[in-house]
């Protein structure tokens, strides 16, 4: 019965150092700590992307995101050769169209998915053949443009 006393009386003591119980002096609180998000930031809301478009001119493919709000985070993108894909990842960021497949046959573009993948969401576009692509950020849009490759001539 000691023993079961003792054991409650450190558990006891090794709650109140973990939670800083009758410290009495100032203490950091990590739990506590109040870091301002960056403007247009939401730790509990992500963003949401609305829509997709894709149209062509003179070769090239110009697709269009459009979000509910500011895109402020930081994306991330790779190409994948055999098959030719593009591939855009969208962190803390919802798919708010309601579908995850997306067919355009717009230049050498030719469809796209969308997949919910941990804490963001990552848009693969498919290619006909891998060409030079550029991503621009302009308030609640990204803009994704394919230019077909140039072609090298080859004198004889």
């Amino acid at each position: 019965m000691e023993n079961m006393k003792i054991l409650v009386a450190v558990l006891i003591l090794l709650m109140c150092s973990m939670m800083g119980c009758g410290s009495g002096g100032e203490t950091s609180d990590p739990i506590n700590t109040f870091e301002p998000l960056p403007p247009g930031a939401s730790a509990s809301s992500p963003n949401v992307l609305e829509s997709i478009e894709a149209t062509s001119t003179g070769g090239e493919a110009i697709v269009t995101l459009a979000f509910r709000d500011s895109y402020t985070g930081q994306l991330s993108s790779f190409a994948v050769l055999n098959p030719a894909r593009v591939v855009v990842d969208l962190p803390n960021t919802d798919n708010g169209m309601g579908q995850t497949s997306l067919t355009f046959y717009q230049a050498d573009l030719r469809s796209c998915n969308v997949l919910h993948v941990a804490d963001r969401i990552r848009v693969v576009f498919n290619l006909l053949r891998m060409q030079p692509y550029n991503i621009s950020i302009e308030d609640r849009y990204i803009t994704i443009t394919f230019a077909p490759a140039q072609e090298q001539q080859v004198e004889n």
